[in-house]
């Protein structure tokens, strides 16, 4: 019960030749693109936040300042405009209990957008922090 012999032989070419070195220097170039304007613009969208993880895995970590709604809240704003994050709670992450932070992160991925994506969705949180900003709820 194990792979076929013809498959195993294409894997062990791919390898051989190069080509799966060369695919994972370009997907994590890719990430690493991503990864960068989305926590750039984070961080200029939303000063006085914290951005975390922006040196590896598949997620950022976006701890809210003090001004803006918890986490849960905000997140149902954005998810009402098409933009997808996570809180704590919900998201692909594992707990070891409560934390003060709990209320106040937000986890949010970016592998499976295109830059384009990540632009569009940072302009509706750009809105949605600017009205919860002034206090229009």
């Amino acid at each position: 019960h194990g792979t076929s012999w013809l498959e195993q032989v294409a894997l062990a070419d791919f390898i051989n030749l190069g080509h799966y070195e060369r695919h994972v220097r370009r997907v994590k170039a890719a990430y690493r693109s991503r990864c960068e304007l989305l926590a750039t613009a984070l961080g200029r969208l939303v000063e006085d936040s914290t951005i975390l993880g922006a040196d590896g895995g598949m997620h950022l970590t976006w701890v809210l300042p003090p001004r803006l709604p918890i986490a849960r809240q905000l997140q149902q704003k954005l998810e009402v405009l098409g933009v997808g994050v996570y809180t704590l709670e919900d998201g692909p992450a594992v707990s070891i209990g409560p934390s003060d932070l709990m209320d106040r992160v937000l986890l949010l991925g970016y592998p499976c957008l295109a830059e384009q994506q990540i632009s569009a969705a940072i302009s509706i949180v750009d809105e949605v922090v600017r009205t919860l900003g002034t206090g229009l709820q």
